[in-house]
């Protein structure tokens, strides 16, 4: 999924519009002033439509491609309790074919194509209702396409956790795609051990990157786990660094050493098209592991979309100001301005483009 367009209203928030870039999102703007929540709002909508996860209220449109396809999804959703959720308003366009709508729903009526359905839940987005339809199948594969990595919770811990191979992944002869371990409930050591087994050029890839960022490595290796209270096989990784003798398992090396490994994997992994998002990576990592990431991306990522929260000098300033978007709540209403209308202003200044942010009358007002 890439996300060109979206605006967004519930019974307390009201964000103003927002036209993405196809490639690299920057939210920046003092904490609280609506970057982390507009990030949840993308992705609970999507696993939504993708899942049938948690009912979503509130009023969106969004424009999205996928494969090629372009979308248009009109929604309001109601909730006055657990027990009452009801969707009153789902339009799906095909923007492709003249905006010909896919599916039209009213609070009374479903139709599919025009051709009214049989009454189904009135609290599942019909993109999933609809997904094995070929016409909604793009839409309801680009939902499902989203990634998040919020490392203000467990990510770490359950990526670097032990894990049994599935049998599915055991076997001489099984053949293994990148796209069978992308799709794959993995944590990082199995993930990595079978690209090193199956999709080596991969692997090297994402070692050579670790090495970039941290040169004292020399090698990643794996080993069984042994005396665990868990059945089966289960593949450590181990990272050896120079003029160290004894391995660490990665469940033991710095959690910004987790950090990066993760997000290399993460993308070098994903299949085009993928919308990544990452809210404030910068948290426990040093300057070397934040200067990375745009270089990688730009080598790694040109055809995928991301959308990242920062709040560091060093990752701002790497990034073009046409990437910015930067936020500023008054109360409930979140306004946010596209790097566009600043980029002149700040082209003229040799200033680092930083303290020019901070420095900036919208970016001061911040939170009201």
């Amino acid at each position: 999924m890439k996300i060109t367009y979206f605006e967004f209203s519930d019974s307390t928030w009201n964000f103003s519009p927002v036209v993405f870039k196809d490639y690299l999102n920057l939210f920046v703007g003092e904490s609280g002033s609506g970057k982390t929540r507009l990030l949840n709002v993308l992705f609970n909508i999507t696993n939504f439509a993708a899942k049938n996860d948690r009912f979503c209220a509130g009023n969106w449109k969004m424009d999205f491609s996928h494969k090629g396809k372009r979308y248009q999804w009109e929604y309001n959703g109601i909730s006055e309790d657990k027990d009452k959720n009801k969707i009153t308003l789902e339009i799906l366009r095909d923007l492709d074919a003249n905006g010909e709508e896919l599916i039209t729903r009213s609070e009374n009526s479903l139709k599919f194509k025009g051709n009214p359905v049989p009454k189904l839940s009135s609290s599942t987005s019909a993109i999933y209702l609809f997904k094995e339809e070929e016409s909604i199948t793009g839409a309801h594969e680009a939902a499902a396409s989203v990634m998040r990595r919020n490392f203000f919770g467990d990510d770490l811990a359950v990526a670097t956790s032990f894990q049994t191979l599935p049998s599915k992944f055991l076997g001489k002869d099984v053949t293994i795609s990148l796209e069978d371990i992308y799709s794959a409930d993995l944590t990082l050591s199995s993930k990595l051990f079978l690209l090193s087994k199956h999709v080596p050029s991969h692997f090297e890839l994402i070692v050579e990157h670790f090495k970039r960022v941290f040169p004292f490595i020399e090698q990643l290796t794996f080993k069984k786990a042994t005396n665990l209270p868990i059945a089966g096989d289960a593949i450590v990784l181990f990272v050896t660094e120079k003029e160290v003798d004894t391995p660490v398992a990665l469940h033991d090396i710095s959690s910004g050493m987790q950090k990066v490994l993760l997000i290399l994997t993460d993308i070098v992994v994903s299949p085009p098209e993928i919308l990544y998002m990452i809210d404030e990576y910068e948290n426990s990592l040093g300057v070397n592991a934040i200067n990375f990431l745009p270089s990688f991306l730009s080598e790694c990522g040109k055809d995928k979309q991301f959308i990242i929260t920062s709040h560091h000098p060093s990752l701002i300033n790497a990034i073009p100001v046409d990437n910015w978007f930067i936020f500023n709540r008054k109360g409930t209403r979140i306004k946010i301005k596209r790097g566009e209308q600043l980029a002149g202003k700040y082209s003229r200044s040799k200033q680092e483009k930083f303290i020019q942010l901070l420095n900036d009358p919208f970016f001061v007002e911040g939170v009201e």
